[in-house]
C-alpha cells in the first residue's frame, strides 16, 4: 500500500508530525516505505522469539503435549495415505475431537521433514509470530494512517505476558490468535474495498483463524455482520453477497471437522458442565465474566493496564471511533463465551481482545511521541523503557540473566505476573540438561523394566511430570514406556480414586515430593491450578495411593529436579 496515497487527517487528531521527509528517501525504491517498515516489523519480532527458543530446552506439558502428540499422529498418516479409502480421509478430521485439526496437520507435515520432534512446533511459532506482527501492524497503519503507531501496537501486544507466554508454548491459541489478527485485516481491507477476489481470501482467512480454534469464530461474527448490515442499509447487494460467500467459505472450514465429531464433541461438553455446582445462564454469566475481568491485569501487566486506561478517553474522538468499530464489533465475541458452562474462563480464550486494547494503547504512546511538549515526549521515553525492561525480564529472566537486581527489579514491576519466578515453563527459557529428569524417568524405566514395555503410574500432575509430556518423550525417544495414572481431569479439580487392585497393573510408580496447595472450599476460578484434587475425598486417594508404593515398591532412583524438590521413581517389588 502506498504511503503517499493516505490523508493525514487522523494524524491531526493524534497531533502526529508530517511523515513527508520519512518517506522521501524511499521514492526510487522498488518497494514503499510501508512495505519495507512492515517487513522489518515482521523480522524484528521473530527475530526475537527465535533467541528464546534457542536457548530453551523444556518439554510441552499438559494439553500442549497431547497438542504434538495429535501432530506426530498426523505424521503418521500423511506418510501412509491411502487416497482410496474413505476410512483414512475421516481418521483425518478424528485425530482430536475436540479441536479442528488445521494445526494439528500443519505441524505433521512438517514433522515429515523435520522429525517428530519440536523443531517444526517452534519454527511454526517465529512464523506465527511474524504473521501477528504483520496483521496488527496492518491494522494499526489502516486505522491511525501512521507507521509509528503501527509499529508501537506491535511491540505492545507483545510485551503482553500472556502474548509471551503463548508464543512459547505448544498450546493452539497462539496460532489462533494470529490467524485471528489474519482474518481482521482481511476484514479491513474486504471493508474498504469490497470484491470478489477479496471475497475469497476473506472467506479463507476466516475459516483458517475458526479452524486453528473455533473460539475464533466468536470474534470475527460481529465484525462481519456489522459490514453485512452497513453494505445493505448502502443498499450495495454486490457487497453483501460477497460477504455472504466469504461466509460460507469459512463454514466450509469448520463444518468439515464438525460434523463427523459433533456427537463426541457434545459429550465433551455435556461432561464439563456436570462439574459445575450453578449452570444457570446468569451463573454463566457471573461466573465467567468476573473471571476474565480479574485475569486482565494479570495477562497485560500492571503498567500494560495503566496504559490501556489512560489512552480510553482518546477512543472517544469521533474519527478514531469510525476507525476502531470493527475491532470494538469483534470484543462483542465475548458475549458468546459468558454463557457457555463447558469451559473455565482462562485468558487465552479472550487473546484477541488485546489485539483492541495494544492499539488503542498505541495510539496514547503515538501522541506523547509526537508531541512538542518535551515534559510528555520524556514521559514517552520513560514508559516505551519501562515496557521494553518488562519484556527483558519476564522472556529472560532469572534464565539466561541471573541476578539478584534482575530478580528485585521483576519483582518491582511484577513482570512474572504473580507466578513463581523461574518455576514457569512458558515464561523464562529452560535451562540446558534434563533439569527436571523427565528423560531420566523414560531412560531408567527402559533400562530397567522386567518385561518392556514399561507402564509407569503417575501419582502427581503438574506440569512437569503428568501422562502427556512423559508420553511424549517416550514417543520422540521410541521407548517402549507406557505412561498412565487414574487421576481424571474435570472442571473443579482431578477426581482421584484408590483402588488397590487396579494399581497391580502397573511395575512402575512415580511420586513427586512437592505437594499442591490445598485450597479449602474451593471454587471455580481463573487462578486455579490444574494439579489440584478436586475434594478431600481425592486429596485422601493420592496419600492412600502413596502408603501403596511406599508398602509394595522399592525405590530404584530419585532426583533433585529444577525448583529443589525431589522426584522418586519406584519399582514393583
Amino acid at each position: 500500500m502506498d504511503a503517499t496515497s493516505h490523508n493525514t487527517e487522523d494524524e491531526a487528531d493524534f497531533n502526529l508530525e508530517s511523515l513527508a521527509s520519512e518517506e522521501a528517501g524511499f521514492e526510487a525504491a522498488s518497494l514503499t516505505a510501508g512495505d519495507r517498515v512492515r517487513l522489518l516489523i515482521t523480522m524484528l519480532v521473530p527475530l526475537s522469539l527465535s533467541v528464546w527458543y534457542l536457548l530453551d530446552n523444556s518439554w510441552p506439558f499438559w494439553d500442549g503435549a497431547s497438542h504434538v502428540l495429535d501432530s506426530i499422529k498426523y505424521m503418521d498418516l500423511f506418510r501412509h495415505p491411502h487416497l482410496m479409502d474413505a476410512n483414512w480421509w475421516l481418521s483425518l478430521l478424528k485425530v482430536n475431537y475436540a479441536y479442528p485439526p488445521q494445526v494439528h496437520a500443519f505441524y505433521g507435515l512438517g514433522k515429515m521433514m523435520l522429525g517428530p520432534g519440536l523443531l517444526t512446533e517452534q519454527i511454526s511459532a517465529v512464523l506465527f509470530s511474524g504473521l501477528l506482527a504483520f496483521s496488527v501492524f496492518s491494522i494499526a497503519f489502516e486505522i491511525f494512517k501512521s507507521r509509528s503507531a503501527a509499529f508501537l501496537s506491535v511491540c505492545v501486544l507483545q510485551s503482553y505476558p500472556l502474548v509471551c507466554r503463548l508464543s512459547h508454548t505448544t498450546y493452539l491459541d497462539f496460532a489462533y490468535l494470529s490467524f485471528y489478527a489474519l482474518a481482521m485485516y482481511a476484514i479491513f481491507s474486504f471493508s474498504k474495498e469490497p470484491g470478489w477476489r477479496k471475497c475469497l481470501g476473506l472467506g479463507c482467512a476466516i475459516g483458517l483463524a475458526a479452524s486453528s480454534k473455533q473460539v475464533a469464530a466468536f470474534f470475527l461474527f460481529f465484525p462481519c455482520l456489522f459490514l453485512l448490515v452497513t453494505f445493505a442499509i448502502k443498499k450495495r447487494w454486490d457487497s453483501v453477497l460477497q460477504l455472504i460467500s466469504a461466509s460460507f467459505i469459512a463454514a466450509l472450514f469448520l463444518l468439515i471437522w464438525l460434523v463427523p465429531n459433533f456427537s463426541m464433541l457434545q459429550w465433551f461438553n455435556d461432561r464439563n458442565a456436570t462439574h459445575l455446582e450453578d449452570t444457570r445462564i446468569l451463573s454463566n454469566v457471573v461466573r465467567n465474566g468476573s473471571g476474565y475481568l480479574v485475569g486482565l491485569p494479570i495477562s497485560m501487566s500492571a503498567l500494560g493496564s495503566i496504559l490501556f486506561v489512560l489512552a480510553l478517553p482518546l477512543v472517544l474522538r469521533r474519527q478514531v471511533v469510525k476507525r476502531l468499530v470493527l475491532l470494538f464489533a469483534s470484543f462483542l465475541g465475548i458475549g458468546f463465551l459468558l454463557f457457555l458452562s463447558s469451559n473455565l474462563p482462562e485468558q487465552r480464550y479472550i487473546v484477541p481482545v488485546f489485539v483492541l486494547t495494544a492499539i488503542i494503547s498505541a495510539g496514547l504512546l503515538t501522541r506523547l511521541l509526537r508531541s512538542k511538549n518535551k515534559i510528555l515526549r520524556a514521559v514517552f521515553v520513560i514508559v516505551s523503557s519501562m515496557m521494553l525492561l518488562h519484556w527483558i525480564l519476564f522472556n529472560f529472566s532469572p534464565y539466561p540473566i541471573d541476578s539478584k537486581i534482575a530478580i528485585f527489579a521483576s519483582e518491582v514491576f511484577c513482570a512474572k505476573g504473580g507466578t513463581p519466578s523461574g518455576m514457569n515453563q512458558c515464561e523464562n527459557p529452560t535451562p540446558p540438561g534434563d533439569v527436571w529428569a523427565q528423560e531420566w524417568i523414560v531412560d531408567t524405566i527402559d533400562r530397567n523394566s522386567n518385561s518392556p514395555p514399561g507402564y509407569l503410574y503417575i501419582v502427581p500432575n503438574d506440569a512437569q511430570y503428568n501422562v502427556h509430556t512423559l508420553t511424549l518423550i517416550a514417543r520422540i525417544k521410541k521407548s517402549l514406556v507406557v505412561p498412565t495414572t487414574s487421576r481424571i481431569w474435570t472442571l473443579k479439580g482431578d477426581q482421584v480414586s484408590f483402588d488397590p487392585a487396579s494399581l497391580e497393573y502397573f511395575e512402575w510408580f512415580l511420586l513427586h515430593s512437592k505437594k499442591p496447595d490445598y485450597m479449602e472450599d474451593r471454587k471455580i476460578s481463573i487462578g486455579d491450578r490444574q494439579d489440584l484434587p478436586r475434594d478431600q475425598d481425592s486429596r485422601n486417594a493420592i496419600t492412600q495411593i502413596e502408603d501403596y508404593v511406599a508398602q509394595n515398591c522399592a525405590l530404584v532412583g530419585r532426583k533433585i529436579v529444577y525448583d529443589q524438590s525431589e522426584i522418586l521413581l519406584f519399582r514393583r517389588n
